[in-house]
């Protein structure tokens, strides 16, 4: 629909007409020129003179036309299907061609009315034209995350979910709020008879021991359909293709359900990754055994790193450096004051975080010397009791001169985007700024230009280029300086707005591992976030190549092999990231993996080796039964129907019976100009040219 809009009053279109007809009286009335013409060709030129001045004064007006388009979107039906293998648990190869043949019939059904989005959801939610059920894992809590996002705001008709219901990973999607008005429809899979079956269902254990330590190792049993039998429990340790017996118990099975928990303890004889593997032993007629059987992964370490917090006094910074760094379990802490410490004891110690020292009362040169000596590594922490002429004494990285001004400033954290030392996440980088401001002594800092700045100050609102913390080496030895004190704010902070206190930890622990990890010289270097991996997880590599100068390089090419159990290799080709190497191999089956990069760079040959281990992930062997209950209310919470595979025909009638699903109507204006029309700029050139064309030929020029 079309209409003009004026940028005046409308009765302006009046003084338009009477310039047309006055340019046309004006110009014909007196004109004897065509006298021996018939009179009706000056009328016909007055009319062409007169309509052509109305429209170019009209024009004058700056006239807009308004044109009104309205469209129809037809409502989106989204089907999701679980690809979680556990699906096909129980179907016959006909049995599954058959129910995909139906799903695709109500997809096809669906699409000659509505727009149809397919979705395939279990480890991961995809758009998908192809659904595959190779899945080991069933999120429907993503699921539902990812259609509230998704589709927010959007004319959605249905959801319709495919699924057992037996999720093993993620939220209840019954807790979760729904903000679709849209019902949610269920074809329900699987079969919820309990079935003959014995299994593992969980096993709790600490992935980090120490060598020589012994843990403890908890397994939960249960069955269904075979009371009165029994069966035995094994652990095992998997090492260097031996499969040795550790304990084995005797389980007798007395009740419909069964469940029962055992433990056994083990010792950590041997440092790396360990593989172990508890397993039940078969009773007859099971439904599967493919959960009677779980493997596990215990990181065992040699030996645990001793760390000495030597502060001047109480402060509950203390509390929180001790808390973070207990949470990784590889660190023994002691806490000592200044006041009673004995020097004899400053051998056995790997690290030494120092807190305002040395200060006024404390000058502690004699340990300072002892750390010196012993080339122990340390982590320096300035306050507002540090003697900071000892200070700068006691280390090189940093100066600080206050002018005898013992007023600390307030600062906030500003990361160094250029620090490169050592990885930090993206939640620290950007979070940690905005944690609650340091005491930090006032002066002017001067740092080394040896040191790596990790962060600088922010005072107040002004942003410097004082350090706040930073890292260096003095004779090859690893200095931590952070110049302030009040970390237990940013503990309190961050547990009060994320809930956790990660990101604090993660600093503390992340400087602490940089100060008590011995340097490496080498010039090439391969680096993995963590040795153990699960079948779901992308492993990633990194890679680092000095030239003579120890200055980062990516020219060389950088290749890797990496080896199964059975030697089987694959090759490949880091990829250049900045100055360094980057390598994403994805996903790898189960199993142990050895590693060799190698490079040359100025004719020099460098390698390096490493391992890795892949646990298997069988979370989709847990359980063997669906739940319909779970479907059933969602199906009702939702507004919608819960159905059967051979029922998905009725779904399709009553979703394109369902009046509430409807187009949505859209409309919108577009105003344009009317002068910028061209064929009303072509009607008044065709209307000048007649008039001319006319005068001219009866003798008016």
């Amino acid at each position: 629909m079309q209409n003009i809009d004026l940028q005046y009053p409308t009765w302006y279109i009046l003084f338009c007409l009477i310039a047309g007809l006055a340019a046309a009286v004006l110009l014909y009335r007196k004109d004897t020129t065509f006298a021996d013409q018939a009179p009706a060709l000056r009328y016909v030129m007055a009319a062409l003179r007169g309509i052509v001045v109305s429209i170019l004064t009209f024009l004058l007006l700056s006239p807009l036309m308004k044109l009104m388009q309205t469209r129809s979107e037809p409502p989106i039906i989204v089907i999701a299907q679980d690809q979680s293998t556990s699906i096909l648990e129980g179907m016959s190869d006909e049995d599954s061609i058959a129910y995909m043949s139906s799903l695709l019939d109500l997809t096809a059904r669906l699409e000659e009315k509505y727009t149809v989005h397919r979705i395939g959801f279990g480890e991961d939610v995809i758009n998908t034209q192809d659904w595959i059920i190779d899945d080991q894992a069933s999120d429907l809590g993503q699921l539902m995350t990812y259609y509230e996002e998704q589709y927010r705001g959007q004319n959605v008709g249905a959801l319709i979910v495919a699924s057992d219901g037996a999720i093993n990973r993620g939220k209840n999607p019954l807790y979760q709020s729904g903000i679709h008005k849209a019902p949610l429809s269920v074809i329900a899979m699987g079969d919820t008879l309990s079935k003959t079956d014995l299994q593992v269902r969980n096993v709790f254990y600490n992935s980090l021991a120490y060598l020589g330590d012994k843990f403890t190792i908890q397994v939960d049993i249960s069955a269904e359909q075979l009371a009165g039998t029994s069966s035995s429990l094994e652990i095992r340790h998997l090492q260097d293709g031996k499969n040795v017996l550790l304990e084995r118990v005797p389980v007798d099975i007395n009740s419909q359900p069964w469940f029962s928990t055992q433990e056994f303890t083990i010792e950590a004889n041997q440092s790396g990754v360990q593989r172990y593997r508890v397993q039940l032993a078969q009773v007859r007629n099971e439904v599967t055994y493919t959960n009677n059987v779980k493997d596990f992964f215990v990181e065992v370490i040699d030996g645990r790193l001793n760390v000495l917090l030597l502060a001047n006094s109480p402060h509950p910074d203390l509390a929180v450096w001790k808390a973070a760094l207990l949470e990784q379990r590889n660190y023994e802490v002691s806490v000592e004051m200044a006041s009673g410490f004995d020097l004899g004891t400053l051998k056995s110690y790997d690290l030494v975080v120092l807190h305002q020292l040395p200060s006024s009362k404390h000058l502690i040169q004699p340990v300072l010397d002892e750390i010196e000596k012993l080339e122990l590594p340390k982590i320096m922490i300035t306050g507002y009791q540090t003697d900071l002429y000892a200070f700068n004494y006691a280390q090189s990285l940093l100066k600080i001169d206050n002018g005898d001004n013992r007023v600390p400033n307030e600062v906030t954290m500003i990361y160094n985007p250029e620090f490169t030392s050592f990885h930090t996440s993206e939640d620290l980088q950007t979070k940690l700024q905005t944690f609650s401001p340091l005491y930090a002594p006032y002066g002017e800092y001067t740092s080394s230009p040896s040191a790596q700045v990790l962060a600088y100050q922010r005072i107040g609102r002004v942003e410097t280029q004082f350090p706040l913390i930073l890292i260096g080496e003095e004779n090859d030895v690893r200095t931590v300086v952070i110049a302030g004190e009040g970390v237990w704010k940013w503990q309190l902070y961050d547990q009060l707005q994320h809930g956790s206190k990660e990101i604090t930890y993660e600093l503390l622990n992340q400087l602490c591992q940089y100060a008590s990890t011995k340097s490496d010289k080498r010039k090439f270097r391969v680096t993995t976030p963590k040795k153990l991996f699960t079948e779901l997880e992308e492993i990633v590599f990194q890679a680092e190549l000095y030239n003579d100068n120890y200055e980062l390089t990516n020219a060389p090419e950088v290749l890797m092999i990496i080896r199964n159990e059975e030697r089987q290799e694959f090759d490949y080709t880091f990829n250049t990231s900045s100055q360094s190497y980057h390598l994403d191999i994805g996903r790898f089956a189960e199993g142990s993996y050895t590693y060799t990069a190698t490079t040359e760079l100025n004719g020099v040959r460098h390698s390096h080796d490493g391992k890795f281990v892949v646990q298997p992930v069988q979370l989709e062997s847990l359980t063997s039964t669906a739940d319909h209950g779970l479907l059933r209310q969602l199906a009702e919470r939702q507004g919608g129907k819960f159905v059967y595979p051979d029922q998905m025909a009725s779904l399709a009638d009553d979703i394109m019976a369902n009046e509430q699903i409807k187009p949505v109507m859209y409309s919108s204006t577009r105003t344009r100009p009317l002068v910028h029309l061209k064929w009303l700029c072509l009607v008044l050139l065709a209307g000048i040219c007649m008039e001319w064309f006319l005068r001219r030929f009866y003798g008016g020029y």
